[in-house]
């Protein structure tokens, strides 16, 4: 019987790691104003438009109050922020 290359043994040993590692990502919030939190401190816009999607569509109070306060103050992009409201 043939016994494992040291490249198939370091090879499986990276396939390993990489997959457990897969496995500890985290998940998306399922509270909806928990993952409009995580959205909005993220840079790529496209994060911020999941965010605001996500708390709009709890149809609360809470949730105009808070897009209220998010649009009036846009950091970053404010044209964009801007076209997104006129869509």
């Amino acid at each position: 019987m043939l016994s494992p290359s040291p490249i198939s043994r370091s090879l499986l040993a990276v396939l390993l790691a990489l997959g457990s590692a897969a496995a500890q990502t985290k998940q998306p919030a399922e509270d909806p104003f928990e993952r409009y939190r995580e959205c909005i401190v993220r840079k790529p816009f496209r994060y911020h438009t999941l965010g605001r999607e996500a708390a709009s569509g709890t149809h609360k109070v809470e949730a105009l109050q808070l897009l209220v306060a998010d649009y009036t103050r846009p950091q970053g992009e404010p044209e964009y922020a801007r076209y997104t409201i006129a869509t």
